[in-house]
């Protein structure tokens, strides 16, 4: 006689109750879970679950098939398993609790951890495939590209605030007159939101603050923690092929397309270009790297030769996956303590944020009598300057000088 029952096995959505997967199977009650995941051919993000608590996996063979089973009335057998998406593997390798700056080479994470992350907002699996072409025509674009923060302010202001000296921001990686383009392959398999409640600042931050105050060293605390965090991150895998670089200026009314490496400044060289680890900031382990002419994010591909099917496979592994792109940063000063946040926008003291010339008619018909101004946006002051004068913390001061353009005025 055989040991077997009929069970109805049930795949749970991660984050939900919802059945997304159900099969009918012939099992032994006795058997040790570890058996079942072999027979159902269960990869480890599918876990157990044991009256609505997952069993973890090295717990499997402590607990037979018959002390997860579920019976109804009907004496139907019934088991659960959720797909579970490892978060806190992810953050592990790939530092998403760790600040980070930006440079002309890559965007980079620092060596010390500066918060501790309990959890996302929002973790989404996709098997998603898209192809492109980018063109890049600025200094702002290349770095932008080469940081994979692809839809953000791209002003100078704006990449100094996110680790970029000021020296590399001026210098020309893209000498004028040339444009870089390159056609681009990705498989987004995971897309990822934090939480800034979830970011829990680390003991060591919040000395490492203080140090940097009472020494009026902020470059090395830069240094060390980095500057922000992107809360949004998309995960996968890209390549890029055909990367071409061509030069706008024409001779005898023909557009010239030259090297790559003739166009750009030594110091950066191409897509592909890897600098050595400086101070405490480090390269991550999701670094471009190229297999012939191809450049390659993510991913595993064994040999000389890029095969893009084998690529693909390896990317049903998370542990292949890389961070292919980062949006939403945020400065690691605004998840600290409030008060310790004044601390330090009072050492690293006021820059003006906004300068311009309003013009708008005020009649004064009684001496004492004065009229009041609002900034609208109609204003032409750009929303995000707006923002902060809004925001109370900001503690903004308005300059302001009032001159009479009627040239028969003594003012």
């Amino acid at each position: 006689m055989s040991d077997k029952v009929s069970v109805s096995v049930n795949i749970l959505e991660s984050g939900s109750d919802k059945v997304i997967k159900k099969s009918l199977k012939k099992l032994k009650q006795d058997d040790n879970l570890s058996k079942i995941r072999k027979v159902l051919s269960c990869d480890d993000k599918l876990l157990f679950l044991k009256n609505g608590s997952p069993v973890d996996i090295e717990d499997e063979k402590k607990f037979s098939l018959k002390e997860i089973l579920t019976i109804d009335a009907r004496k139907n057998n019934s088991i659960y398993l959720k797909k579970q998406i490892f978060w806190d593997v992810l953050n592990e390798n790939h530092k998403l609790d760790h600040g980070r700056i930006i440079s002309n080479v890559g965007t980079k994470s620092a060596n010390n951890r500066a918060f501790i992350l309990e959890g996302f907002k929002e973790l989404k699996e996709i098997d998603k495939r898209g192809k492109g072409t980018i063109e890049i025509r600025s200094n702002e674009e290349f770095i932008k590209n080469k940081n994979l923060l692809f839809n953000i302010d791209i002003s100078i202001n704006n990449l100094i605030k996110l680790g970029l000296s000021r020296e590399t921001a001026q210098e020309k990686i893209l000498r004028d007159g040339n444009n870089l383009s390159y056609n681009y392959t990705e498989v987004v398999k995971a897309s990822l939101k934090l939480n800034r409640d979830d970011l829990k600042p680390t003991d060591e931050i919040i000395k490492a603050i203080n140090g940097a105050i009472k020494s009026k060293d902020i470059k090395k605390f830069i240094d060390d923690y980095g500057l922000f965090i992107p809360t949004e991150i998309t995960m996968g895998g890209r390549f890029y092929t055909n990367e071409t670089l061509t030069s706008t200026k024409k001779s005898n009314n023909n557009t010239k397309t030259t090297g790559v490496n003739a166009g750009l400044n030594a110091n950066v060289m191409s897509l592909s270009f890897q600098n050595k680890t400086t101070n405490g900031i480090s390269k991550d382990k999701s670094t471009f790297h190229k297999v012939n002419n191809t450049i390659i994010l993510g991913g595993n591909c064994d040999g000389d030769v890029f095969n893009e099917k084998k690529w693909t496979e390896s990317l049903k592994d998370y542990r292949n996956w890389e961070c292919i792109e980062f949006n939403t940063p945020i400065s690691i000063f605004q998840l600290i303590p409030g008060d310790l946040r004044k601390k330090v926008y009072k050492f690293i003291g006021k820059k003006i944020l906004y300068t311009g010339t309003l013009d708008c008619k005020y009649h004064s018909n009684q001496a004492g009598i004065y009229r009041k101004f609002e900034l609208l946006k109609s204003d032409n002051i750009p929303e995000n300057i707006l923002n902060i004068i809004q925001n109370e913390e900001a503690d903004c001061d308005f300059f302001a000088t009032a001159v009479d353009i009627n040239q028969d005025s003594k003012n």
